[in-house]
């Protein structure tokens, strides 16, 4: 659902899924300020549509809906995504000891240096509703600072922390120059 959130541009477009998957518009102008960005306020969109309509079974409602709002391209990249080819453009990429764990200090360059972390996360798999629960529980503070109480939580419970993982989940979110950086760091560690 990250991934075409991210590829739907513009409130109107948001408003015109809401209404093909029958919430009506009055949902998203309730909402729509509520969210940090149009990505967000889409996703939240198709997550809880998600909720009462389980993938892949609904699928078909989903393409159906996203035709009706004139978004048949999308229909088309949604049917080719594959978590796997950014996980294979990261395998391309020269990341040192892809399979290393990844440490705090590169979950603090990460958090400091990325504004989607929530995509980044979702990415990872990490739980969304662990992400709305420690969203809640720190409202106020930085988004840096929440990008890494996240980050370290996904650390802690996760058993794919790897570089390869990371890098691969930066460079679905476009983040290259970033993973670059990560790469630099890591290759001036083992020299």
């Amino acid at each position: 659902m990250d991934y075409i959130a991210s590829r739907i541009k513009g409130t109107e477009c948001g408003v015109f899924l809401s209404a093909a998957l029958g919430y009506g518009i009055s949902l998203v102008e309730r909402q729509r300020h509520e969210f940090s960005s149009q990505h967000e306020l889409v996703f939240s969109i198709l997550h809880n549509w998600q909720k009462h309509h389980p993938l892949p079974e609904n699928a078909n409602l989903l393409c159906r809906a996203m035709e009706d709002i004139e978004q048949k391209a999308l229909v088309e990249e949604m049917k080719n995504f594959s978590v796997q080819m950014f996980v294979e453009a990261a395998r391309s990429i020269d990341i040192p000891k892809p399979g290393e764990m990844i440490s705090e200090e590169d979950l603090v360059i990460v958090s400091k240096n990325v504004e989607q972390f929530k995509r980044l996360l979702r990415f990872l798999k990490f739980p969304q509703k662990c992400i709305d629960d420690l969203e809640e529980e720190m409202k106020g503070s930085s988004m840096d600072y929440l990008a890494l109480r996240m980050l370290s939580k996904w650390k802690s419970e996760g058993t794919n922390s790897t570089r390869l993982a990371l890098c691969a989940a930066l460079l679905y979110i476009e983040s290259r120059a970033l993973v670059d950086k990560l790469i630099q760091r890591w290759q001036q560690k083992s020299s």
